[in-house]
């Protein structure tokens, strides 16, 4: 084996006896001496790093290192090129995820409406909480509304906050608003006007409508800060500047108050609202119209206005044309029509529709008298905090009209109807 090997010459390190160039130096063992032979060793040395593997003469070596030939230029395009792509990745993720969430949102926004205006099916309120409970923002807020109207799931004040704050600590405009307004009330957390406020303001100052209408109204009736009509009116505009109908509406009644009236300005706000579909503008004009307040008096106007908002279930319609029915103010008088009107406003909820038919059941003539369905109306208008509705149930109770006798029961409801201001209510109280 020994006379396989020898020595290198250059770093004294044994190699093969056949071996033309060493394995640790690197050094050829026979130096080209000429630029010819030079070439030629650049030959040898490509080829030698191509065929190592198969040669037995360099099969021990190390590979060579490659020569790289490519210029900064092309590295640095190729880096821009991969740069490029990875970009586009990213953008065409983000404008995926963007349209993705916009998609989420105008969702939210149709189940929104169907909670506070109708109802939702068991597929819609798990879609609601699945998305909730991926993080969505929105939809939070509408499982909050969830528990809150118990749509979909029996009410829990509790979980309604809970998921408004959730919604509420993403910055989502609608969940500041809804919380806030728990705040105010008291609904589901310890009343606190001033959290209330704050959170309102903070979805208001996002240009979100509702907030905007919700923080006017505070400044208006001076509920948690200092009364302050010009504060509200200038909210109110920034709402109408969006087309918000409602804005429009509620500036119209700023303008109907002594210490900014401007009536001309109250109708044009009115009709434009009007014209936009908005029934609650359509009933403050036909009441315009009714007084002579900024237009003439005009009561078929007044009619036709209320009929339009009436096509939209308007409960302030469907109250409107029942009085003018009842009593042939700008139409034919016409009392079954009022009682089908006021029927339609009670079933909707309306506290005062269900005293009016209260009357209707206890007086009897359009309808046979009817104690048990008088004392079912009265006590529904109660419950709905109408106070003339209290006061009737108390004297049911009272005198025993359709219920057992119950004088604990007659004073709860004279309380009730007094503590609003029922002065009837007052009178009964000091003679019990």
């Amino acid at each position: 084996m020994e006379n396989d090997m020898k020595k290198c010459p250059y770093c004294g390190e044994e190699i093969k006896q056949e071996a033309i160039k060493c394995r640790y130096c690197g050094e050829w063992l026979n130096k080209p001496e000429d630029k010819q032979s030079h070439k030629v060793s650049e030959q040898v040395d490509a080829v030698m790093s191509e065929t190592a593997t198969n040669s037995s003469v360099t099969e021990d070596m190390p590979p060579f290192p490659q020569k790289n030939k490519k210029s900064p230029i092309i590295w640095i395009l190729g880096i821009i090129a991969l740069l490029a792509i990875a970009g586009g990745g990213y953008w065409m993720y983000q404008k995926h995820q963007a349209q993705r969430f916009a998609e989420i949102e105008k969702e939210m926004d149709v189940l929104a409406d169907s909670i506070r205006y109708g109802n939702i099916n068991d597929a819609q309120f798990k879609r609601i909480e699945q998305l909730a409970k991926e993080g969505n923002a929105a939809a939070q807020c509408n499982l909050g509304r969830c528990y809150e109207d118990g749509k979909g799931v029996d009410k829990d004040s509790l979980k309604a906050v809970e998921w408004y704050q959730k919604s509420a600590d993403q910055g989502y405009s609608q969940g500041q608003n809804a919380l806030g307004l728990c705040y105010l009330d008291g609904y589901g957390v310890k009343k606190d006007v001033d959290k209330g406020i704050q959170l309102i303001t903070l979805a208001a100052d996002q240009g979100y409508v509702r907030a905007i209408n919700n923080l006017a109204r505070c400044y208006s009736g001076g509920n948690g800060v200092q009364k302050d009509l010009k504060k509200a009116e200038e909210l109110l505009k920034r709402g109408v500047e969006q087309g918000d109908t409602i804005s429009m509406t509620n500036l119209g009644w700023i303008y109907m108050d002594s210490t900014l009236l401007n009536e001309a300005k109250a109708v044009q706000l009115f009709e434009q609202a009007a014209d936009k579909g908005c029934a609650d503008a359509m009933c403050n004009l036909a009441g315009c119209y009714i007084e002579g307040k900024g237009v003439a008096k005009d009561m078929k106007k007044a009619v036709e206005l209320f009929k339009r908002a009436a096509e939209k279930n308007n409960v302030s319609a469907l109250m409107g044309l029942s009085f003018l029915y009842d009593n042939g103010d700008g139409v034919e008088k016409d009392k079954k029509k009022a009682f089908e009107y006021c029927k339609r406003a009670a079933e909707m909820g309306d506290p005062g529709a269900q005293c009016n038919m209260g009357v209707y059941y206890d007086r009897g003539g359009i309808v046979p008298r009817d104690v048990s369905k008088m004392v079912y109306w009265f006590k529904k208008s109660a419950e709905g905090g109408n106070s003339y509705g209290q006061y009737n149930l108390a004297n049911c109770y009272q005198y025993g009209t359709g219920v057992k006798r119950d004088r604990d029961a007659a004073r709860y409801w004279y309380q009730k109807a007094a503590d609003q201001g029922n002065p009837n209510a007052k009178k009964a109280l000091e003679k019990m």
